[in-house]
């Protein structure tokens, strides 16, 4: 990272309050005066966190003082189903850009932008690895949480943007014991099928697609080996007042 163009604020001198609520603080300040809903991109690596980042930002986007409607949304929703993916020789691929549906991303994102309410967003199941059947319906929140691989290589799409950092092997210790909790193989087999994975797929999308656009986040949040926050990096156009 070109951390010229950011400002470090180690998490112990953020003060009292906790990492996230200062996070939130300041994501607040952006939000204020906006009429349509706000969109927050999390990008960052599989299995960095994004998906918890998420949820605990929406409890503390919800304990603002205009206590807005919140939605999260993974972009995996609009991955092509296994089915298309295997038909277009994609399934090795699965997770960079091109196994996205990406005009019907630009195409929700668009019609949530000019206030169309009950839109139906797919929903990725990580039961089934697969698109489900489920529909999620989005109608007009004030806020929303879009996380995703790839989310920050599209262009105005977002309102404000946090890409979720940590070590390279901090995320591959994460990735292996997901994988294994998830898994239906056991011994040799599943540690094979994990480095496999991680190696031929996720590390080299996280290399190739994910990790180049962290400069375009104007906020990167880097998680220490037991998952705690300790680095915040803001652009340095975007001082914080309530520091």
């Amino acid at each position: 990272m070109r951390t010229e163009s950011y400002k470090k604020y180690p998490a112990d001198a953020l003060g009292d309050e906790p990492t996230l609520a200062w996070v939130a603080e300041h994501i607040h300040r952006a939000y204020l005066g906006h009429e349509y809903t706000f969109v927050v991109a999390i990008a960052g690596s599989v299995a960095v966190g994004k998906s918890t980042l998420s949820a605990l930002l929406k409890e503390q986007f919800q304990q603002w003082p205009e206590k807005p409607s919140v939605e999260v949304v993974s972009t995996d929703g609009f991955l092509y189903s296994n089915q298309m993916l295997e038909a277009r020789g994609l399934m090795p691929r699965k997770g960079f850009p091109e196994s996205y549906r990406t005009d019907d991303l630009k195409a929700f994102l668009h019609d949530l932008k000019q206030g169309q309410r009950g839109l139906q967003v797919p929903v990725y199941s990580q039961a089934i690895k697969d698109i489900s059947e489920q529909q999620h319906q989005i109608d007009q929140p004030d806020i929303l949480i879009l996380e995703g691989l790839n989310i920050l290589q599209l262009d105005h799409v977002h309102d404000y943007s946090i890409y979720l950092d940590a070590k390279t092997n901090d995320i591959r210790h994460w990735y292996m014991e997901r994988f294994m909790s998830l898994t239906s193989l056991s011994g040799d087999a599943a540690q094979a099928r994990a480095d496999y994975l991680w190696e031929e797929v996720n590390l080299k999308n996280l290399t190739e697609n994910i990790l180049v656009t962290r400069e375009r986040a104007q906020m990167v949040l880097h998680k220490a080996p037991d998952h705690r926050i300790d680095e915040v990096w803001l652009r340095e156009d975007d001082t914080p007042q309530h520091l």
